[in-house]
């Protein structure tokens, strides 16, 4: 149920919803039936005395006139902005949640849960549209270097990784993960 509108509180319940939707599906196509007809809509996930306040005071709708549709869109745009709509400073963003967790043996998924990490940051904060197109990948992959440890960059020489002009394209994330791997 969807009782107040923060970015935390819609994140998680898109998070949630997600799962639902899967789980419909997957129900649904097991027991031939229509997906649409069992599936509970965005509007009654809602709080109805909450869905009143923002219609009276956001929207400027009448609520008998809400769609899923309308309501998704507001929701993605809440989630998608960033919070109170000022940037926040990307370093300390990062600075104090990216860690890498050497406590995972298994390299692989130890560099796969670094990325997942940092993606959920990102979702997290509102931050996606700084981190999209060709500057926002090379904006990430210098989050990403800037954020290993140092062990792992005495490894292998990560300057010379961060400075190759063919690894600022758009397979940068690809190649790091490679490298760290």
């Amino acid at each position: 149920m969807i009782a107040d509108i923060s970015r935390e509180a819609l994140l998680e319940w898109l998070k949630l919803r997600k799962e639902y939707v899967a789980m419909t599906e997957a129900r649904c196509k097991v027991g031939n039936e229509d997906v649409t007809g069992v599936l509970r809509s965005v509007r009654d996930s809602f709080d109805e005395d909450l869905l009143e306040t923002m219609c009276e005071t956001r929207w400027d709708v009448e609520i008998k006139d809400l769609t899923d549709d309308f309501l998704m869109a507001h929701i993605k745009a809440i989630t998608g902005s960033f919070m109170n709509r000022e940037l926040p400073d990307i370093d300390d963003l990062f600075r104090d949640e990216l860690k890498f967790d050497l406590t995972i043996s298994d390299v692989e998924a130890r560099v796969t849960a670094y990325f997942h990490l940092a993606n959920e940051i990102i979702k997290r904060n509102g931050v996606s549209d700084v981190f999209s197109g060709e500057d926002g990948v090379k904006r990430k992959c210098k989050v990403l270097v800037n954020s290993i440890p140092g062990p792992l960059t005495h490894r292998r020489p990560l300057s010379r990784f961060c400075w190759d002009k063919k690894n600022l394209g758009g397979k940068c994330r690809f190649k790091l993960y490679r490298w760290l791997g």
